[in-house]
């Protein structure tokens, strides 16, 4: 058998749990999540950037994936409209941000990376000075924040004077930052695209094509990092249908990716 997890957590392995981008689609890191608390089977220490920054943030917090999908499920279509704040006037994103920050301080219950039960690494990206950055320390709601700023879609934020945007720019999935720390890393990729088939009847892309130019951009940043490095589980998920503004469709979500999440603890088990 390739890996066994009850003989890594019997012999104390450090287990790394890393969560990536996908806006509404990281609703499936929650299902993901609730496999591994049915399995018993709890990380050490969490990585994510973007949406599993911020389900990764829920989680540390001492959150269970199904109370994390109580959440999840209290948005209706005018609720998740409601946690984006889309202003017209503004010429750097579609979405302030400033509602996610306080649903997010709500929920969480610590604004501290230091009161966390579970750690945390948060992955964003330091615009100007175009590189990654990872917080893990300091103020947790912040560095989510941070990490979220898809471009064109939510305003870059700007903290201890930098300006930053989604994680997902320059790491998509960050398992390498896990791979010093941890003995085992699961890794989950929730935005790979199934490939076309044929060009037939292909339309040109116009402006709601944006996510898809930036799953471009993600798959070929990822298909490079994997040629160096490969985390021992790498789960690709992808809730077909599903849009980055999705927030009200769990239920979707949770039926498109049941055989994945069938197929992921059947792996566990090995």
């Amino acid at each position: 058998m390739p890996f066994n997890i009850p003989f890594l957590i019997k012999r104390k392995r450090k287990i790394g749990l890393v969560l990536g981008g996908g806006g509404a689609k990281g609703l499936a890191h929650i299902y993901v999540l609730k496999a591994l608390d049915e399995m018993g089977i709890k990380p050490d220490i969490i990585a994510g950037c973007s949406m599993g920054a911020l389900v990764g943030s829920l989680y540390s917090s001492g959150l269970s994936g199904n109370e994390i999908e109580d959440l999840a499920k209290n948005f209706g279509f005018k609720s998740a409209l409601g946690l984006l704040d889309f202003s017209i006037f503004n010429k750097s994103g579609l979405v302030k941000g400033n509602h996610v920050i306080k649903w997010l301080s709500r929920n969480l219950g610590t604004e501290s990376f230091s009161k966390l039960k579970i750690p945390l690494k948060v992955v964003a990206t330091d615009f100007w000075n175009k590189k990654e950055k990872v917080f893990d320390r300091g103020n947790v709601v912040e560095a989510v924040r941070c990490s979220i700023s898809i471009p064109g879609v939510f305003e870059p934020h700007v903290y201890q004077e930098k300006v930053y945007i989604d994680g997902g720019v320059v790491n998509p999935v960050p398992y390498d930052v896990l791979k010093d720390e941890c003995d085992f890393i699961i890794a989950v990729d929730v935005m790979r695209e199934k490939k076309h088939s044929s060009i037939k009847n292909e339309k040109r892309p116009n402006l709601k094509d944006l996510m898809y130019v930036y799953n471009i951009m993600y798959e070929k940043t990822e298909d490079l990092k994997l040629k160096t490095y490969n985390p021992d589980i790498y789960l690709r998920i992808n809730p077909e249908n599903i849009s980055i503004f999705d927030f009200h469709k769990v239920k979707e979500v949770e039926s498109y990716i049941k055989n994945d999440i069938k197929k992921f603890k059947e792996e566990l088990k090995e």
